[in-house]
Parts: C-alpha cells; structure tokens; sequence
C-alpha cells in the first residue's frame, strides 16, 4: 500500500513538471509570435498619424498658430491624419497583403525600392498640402474658408498683420504721449537697407517691430522732406509692445 501510494506521488510530480514545462515553453512560444503583431501595431499607429503631423507642421509654418492651446492642436492633427488615412487606406491595405499575409516581412525579406520610393512620396503630399493651404489662407483666398471658417484669426491683430504683402503705413500713439509713425512691408528705409517689419502672432504678447520711422511733429503728423513731399525717415527702427500702446491706425500707401 505504501509502495502504491509512493509511486502515485513520484508519476504525480513527474507529470506536474512536465505540465509546467510545456506551459512554460508555450508561453514563450506566444510571446515569440506576438512580436510581428507589436511591429504590425506600431507601424499602423506611426502610418496613421504621422502625415497628420506633417501636415499641421506645414500649414503653421505658414500662418499663426491659430487655436494654438494643445486640444485644438491635438483635434487639428487628428483631423489631417483621419483625411489621409482614408486616402491611404487601399494602399496600405494592398501592402498588408503584399508583405503581410504573404509571410514576406515576417520572414525577413527585403522591401523593393519601389515601396521606399512610394513611402516617401506618401509623405511628401500631406507637407506640401499643409504648406500650400496655409499659404493661401495666408493670402486670403475664399475657397479656404471652407477649411478654417469665416474669421480664421483669433484676435484683431492677426487679421491685420497676417494678410499677405501688406504695404502701408502704421501710426501709434504711446501711453506717454509720444505719436510714432512707422513704415510696414515694402517701404524702403532711409538707409536703403532691406528690414522688413515684424508683428508677432498669437499666442505670443503682441509686439510690432517697425524697420523704419519717420519725424512727425506735436500733433502727430508726419513731417514731409522739402522739395520731394516724401516722408522725412529717421533710418531709426523700434520695438513696441501693445501694452505701451494707446491706440494704432493702420494707412495703406
């Protein structure tokens, strides 16, 4: 009886490592074959979002950083990304079962050039179209108010100062007192250097940068060169913040 009962226990354990054993490699079996799946998912996440991101980068190179708080941002790109990935979507999906299903990647078999050729093509479009939209909405062309709505600037200032090519003349009024007339855009400076003016956009604090100023007198009207009736310039610029400002008029010419 004791025999009996000893052989039971020794055929027991021996079928208990064994069990373990075979656990043991099956699951390690399983993490072997997960790996393909982890680099199918990671390649997927990247495909998906990465022309989103292209794209955004393009288009605020362009124009401000409208919207610039991390959620709008966040459903900019997300919005970019679902357009392209629809457009993709068939071929990605001619890929998969090119290199995927066929066993070829899993295999480790190297990609045509065709395909690397193709991939960077694929990411080229969404920069080139971020970059031509912001552009023309940076000219103010009506068909992109299908895109950004009617008043894509967040603030008064933007509008102004983001229009494309503008070229005119621009009178402050400091808190001081002091008038300031300033030459924006394409006016040259007294010193015949090529400074352009500078206005900064939102989110940033709103300064103007003005590459050239010229005299003007007690009540704020500019002082005129005798003989041309040009504006006298003083071959000085300045840098003002909107908080020194009282008001600010904007002059076309």
């Amino acid at each position: 009886m004791s025999v009996r009962n000893i052989d039971f226990l020794t055929i027991s354990g021996s079928y208990s490592e064994h069990a373990e054993v075979v656990q043991t490699f099956d699951c390690a079996a399983l993490r072997k074959d997960d790996m393909p799946n982890t680099f199918q998912a990671a390649a997927v996440l990247l495909i998906a979002i990465l022309p989103g991101a292209l794209f955004t980068w393009a288009y605020e190179q362009q124009v401000s950083r409208s919207g610039s708080h991390v959620a709008d941002r966040l459903i900019r790109l997300a919005g970019a990304a679902a357009v392209f990935f629809v457009l993709y979507s068939w071929i990605l999906y001619d890929w998969y079962r090119r290199f995927v299903v066929t066993g070829n990647l899993k295999a480790g078999k190297p990609l045509p050039l065709w395909i690397i050729l193709a991939a960077a093509v694929m990411l080229a479009i969404p920069w080139a179209a971020g970059g031509f939209i912001g552009y023309a909405v940076r000219a103010r062309q009506t068909w992109t108010k299908l895109l950004t709505g009617p008043s894509p600037s967040p603030r008064a200032w933007d509008h102004l100062f983001g229009q494309q090519n503008l070229k005119g003349w621009i009178r402050l009024k400091l808190r001081d007192g002091t008038w300031v007339w300033g030459a924006w855009g394409g006016n040259p400076t007294a010193s015949g250097g090529s400074k352009i003016s500078y206005a900064s956009g939102y989110p940033e604090i709103q300064e103007i940068y003005l590459a050239d100023t010229a005299e003007v007198d007690d009540a704020g009207f500019l002082k005129l060169k005798e003989g041309s009736g040009a504006p006298a310039l003083r071959g000085v610029g300045m840098l003002v913040r909107w908080d020194e400002i009282v008001f600010l008029e904007y002059m076309e010419g």
